[in-house]
């Protein structure tokens, strides 16, 4: 349907109600939410003496990589390389995901648009779950690698599809998205960005937050071009495969260093 100079259709229709959910996330953030204010204690401290352990105390300004980096320095690297992975992946799966369904399963854009909106509510319960209950019981680490597992597990379902889509049950598709979006994804990215803030601790974030969101972000534009090119000169299971691996390798990094990280985790 026209309405006047917007058109609306199936095209469309994503990006006005996108836009006017970044127009009300606008309006909250500049109306509604507020900055904490800053308490200036004016009442002088006697006899009080404020105990902080020494900066590298856990090891940060030990060496590694040949003595080129702090382990502090490799840390935050790393975590960039573990983000730019993760949101990578995910991309793949958001760009080619429909035609994936369509030619796979012979699924239409609406069921695979209810499958993952469903796969989607289910990950962001994943999330508040994460904050109330499972937050208490695993460390950052932990949950990392039990979504890294979760999500190379559903991405291998997709790895054994017959040729015929008529030969391909849906509830291998509903079950591959349900472990990639709705546990997968969602652990891995709240355990990372978890890690990454205790680790950069005390000191400013802002600067250091927004070249991790960087590399997050330049990931969801190469990995998608990349994946286009293998898919149209090989396959998509190719693209699966190497995604598969890359997280793969991702899980035994993180299991290797877990003891650094978690000693980097510590406040200092």
């Amino acid at each position: 349907e026209v309405y006047g100079f917007f058109e609306v259709n199936q095209f469309s229709s994503p990006a006005f109600l996108m836009a006017f959910a970044c127009a009300l996330l606008l309006y909250l953030i500049t109306f509604r939410f507020q900055d904490r204010p800053i308490l200036v204690n004016t009442v002088p401290l006697i006899n009080t003496t404020i105990q902080t352990a020494t900066p590298g105390s856990n090891g940060s300004a030990d060496t590694t990589c040949c003595g080129k980096l702090t382990i502090y320095s490799a840390a935050l690297i790393g975590c960039a390389i573990l983000n730019v992975f993760i949101k990578g992946s995910m991309s793949c799966f958001e760009t080619f995901g429909i035609d994936f369904a369509e030619s796979r399963f012979d699924l239409s854009y609406r069921e695979t648009g209810a499958i993952i909106s469903f796969c989607g509510f289910c990950g962001a319960s994943t999330l508040v779950l994460v904050k109330l209950s499972i937050a208490e019981r695993m460390n950052d680490t932990q949950i990392m690698m039990t979504g890294y597992c979760v999500f190379v597990i559903g991405i291998s379902i997709n790895l054994f599809l017959k040729g015929d889509p008529d030969l391909n049950p849906t509830w291998q598709y509903v079950l591959s998205m349900f472990f990639i979006y709705s546990i997968g994804y969602p652990a891995c990215h709240v355990g990372l960005i978890g890690m990454f803030s205790k680790v950069v601790g005390n000191r400013p974030q802002g600067t250091l937050l927004a070249f991790f969101s960087m590399a997050g972000s330049i990931s969801r534009i190469v990995f998608p071009i990349v994946s286009s090119y293998i898919i149209e000169y090989n396959s998509i299971e190719a693209v699966f495969i190497i995604l598969a691996s890359l997280l793969a390798a991702s899980l035994v990094t993180v299991f290797m260093f877990r003891t650094t990280l978690s000693n980097l985790s510590k406040k200092y």
